[in-house]
């Protein structure tokens, strides 16, 4: 079975039946706890696709999205320590 889903479909073609996830198993993947998964779909644009009440994630749309939305870590130069008296003792 294949589905169409988003733009990840338009670039690659149809997702198969596998690489759509409930929210429990996206939050297994990504070792995640399940109220990040809810809470990122509802305030953040992860993609997602409403079936009713249910939630389903694309794998491939999710992944695309984290690459996009991860912060990336700003390198800072250390902080240099005051030497205290305590430094000093031998």
């Amino acid at each position: 079975m294949s589905v169409k889903f988003g733009t990840q479909a338009n670039q690659e073609g149809p997702l198969e039946a596998s690489d759509i996830l409930t929210p429990e198993q996206l939050a297994t993947r990504l070792q995640l706890p399940l109220s990040w998964v809810y809470k990122k779909s509802a305030e953040s644009g992860m993609p997602v696709l409403h079936c009713g009440r249910y939630l389903r994630f694309a794998w491939p749309e999710v992944c695309a999205w984290l690459r996009n939305n991860s912060p990336i870590p700003k390198s800072s130069p250390r902080k240099r320590r005051r030497k205290t008296a305590a430094d000093k003792l031998p």
